[in-house]
């Protein structure tokens, strides 16, 4: 056993673990392995989960050998060292592997279908609710491309929901589908900006994806400011500068009919602050506008060049691979498209290389 690569008969255990939840799609491709371990079986686990792709996250008691700490962290895996506590204690190292395991394990929930109608009828509604039903069923057997095609059923049918798109991403996630899960993700939160689960499981696909693009650093005065633009729709911030309007209208005509000096300051001031608002929300809905405007997509293709030119012939500026989210910024000819990264590189992709949000 002392020439296993690890030095420990634990090699194999950790080999086997590894394996298992393979088979049993417990894990994926860029997943995290969490182990609480007094060494030699979180060294095979660093040692394999680093060979095989997997982050490996390592809780131990600090009162180990120093060696065993170096040699984990020289294997890559992130130590997490606490405290030695009995068995029975809450902190004990492998219960706190387990709180940790449980906090990163991608949700798996299946949210209810929640569709707004208009005139539908009640056959209908019921018989979507009933699609929904039998997917979800499918999902929670581990037939995922049976519950895809039961979602996209709903879908074509003309339904959507940020539920439905979660559920969808969900089944590609657990099928190892990259591109599919991202895209799906990015659908839901575009209809549920903030939903926790949805947020959680996305980060999870993007540890998938082979690019990884640093942000260009924005102004936090500039991020407020696009927060601000998501809290109404378009439709929401139109109706709050009409109000707004109407406010320092009411508020102007109180100020001349007034007649003591007093009441004309107070009308005055409160006139100020409307005008101020109302150049705020206009402000805030022209952002909007843009933001809404901004057409994003999904590489869906395993590799792909980006040209400087639209012609297979120009030089190759960067190569994308499939889940990266790319900006969409012109078209030429139906065939090529211009887009630009997080990062700001911009460059010319092929159409059929990617899906559109």
């Amino acid at each position: 056993e002392f020439l296993n690569p690890g030095g420990s008969v634990k090699d194999r255990a950790a080999l086997a673990l590894i394996k298992d939840a393979q088979e049993k799609k417990l894990i994926s491709k860029g997943g995290t392995i969490v182990e609480g371990t007094a060494g030699n079986t979180g060294i095979g686990l660093g040692l394999l989960g680093n060979s095989l792709g997997y982050k490996t996250i390592i809780v131990m008691n600090d009162n180990q050998t120093q060696e065993k700490k170096d040699l984990l962290r020289n294997l890559g895996a992130e130590l997490r060292l606490v405290a030695p506590k009995p068995y029975k204690d809450d902190n004990n190292f492998v219960k706190i592997a387990e709180r940790l395991a449980d906090e990163l394990r991608p949700s798996n929930n299946m949210k209810k279908l929640i569709v707004l109608f208009w005139l539908i009828g009640l056959f209908g509604f019921s018989q979507e609710n009933l699609l929904f039903d039998q997917a979800n069923t499918l999902y929670n057997k581990g037939e995922y491309q049976a519950a895809i095609s039961m979602y996209n059923k709903i879908i074509n049918n003309g339904f959507h929901s940020s539920a439905l798109y979660f559920n969808m991403a969900n089944c590609y996630y657990k099928s190892n589908e990259i591109a599919p899960s991202i895209y799906y993700y990015e659908k839901a939160l575009k209809l549920s900006p903030y939903d926790e689960e949805t947020l959680n499981n996305y980060s999870f696909a993007k540890q998938m994806t082979i690019d990884k693009f640093d942000n260009v650093p924005e102004v936090e005065v500039l991020k407020l400011y696009e927060k601000m633009a998501g809290f109404f729709n378009v439709f929401g911030w139109s109706i709050f500068c009409t109000l707004t309007m109407w406010v320092f209208v009411l508020l102007f005509i109180a100020y001349y009919r007034s007649e003591t000096t007093k009441s004309k300051r107070a009308y005055f001031i409160l006139s100020v602050f409307s005008v101020l608002n109302l150049t705020l929300g206009l402000a805030l809905l022209n952002k909007k506008l843009n933001l809404d405007n901004e057409r994003f997509a999904v590489v869906f293709s395993q590799e792909v060049a980006s040209k400087s030119e639209p012609n297979l012939k120009s030089e190759t500026v960067f190569i994308l691979h499939e889940g990266a989210k790319i900006q969409i910024l012109e078209s030429y000819k139906k065939e090529w498209t211009k887009i630009k990264l997080i990062d700001g590189k911009s460059g010319w992709l092929p159409n059929e290389a990617f899906k559109e949000l």
